[in-house]
């Protein structure tokens, strides 16, 4: 029951792989707005992590760090360019072929250099 007596309404939103967000009472209408985009933008990025990490080991290579949407990969130099080719095969098939994100690689830093 809600506060004033009458049964209260759950809100939930469920993503595309069947994860329940259930939402509080308290939030507002207009911020549910983009949670469904949000939501599976985020269990498709994890998807793709997971194939990403399978596909790296098979190379001898790893997954560093994330940080918000950026994948830091370690790779010797000698399999740089198929480590990048695993991550953006992964990215392309998890999120459908680039439907949500498009694999973009911006910089390549070099060991011991300045960012």
């Amino acid at each position: 029951m809600g506060r004033h007596g009458r049964r209260s309404e759950k809100k939930q939103v469920t993503t595309r792989i069947g994860r329940i967000i259930l939402v509080p009472d308290n939030v507002a209408d207009t911020s549910l707005f983009c949670l469904r985009a949000r939501t599976n933008g985020a269990d498709t990025f994890k998807l793709a992590l997971c194939r990403i990490s399978r596909g790296l080991e098979r190379i001898d290579a790893h997954i560093l760090q994330t940080l918000h949407d950026e994948i830091i990969v370690e790779a010797r130099d000698a399999i740089a360019d198929r480590a990048q080719a695993i991550v953006k095969e992964s990215l392309d098939e998890a999120f459908k072929a680039g439907k949500f994100l498009r694999a973009v690689f911006a910089a390549y830093c070099e060991p011991g250099s300045a960012m």
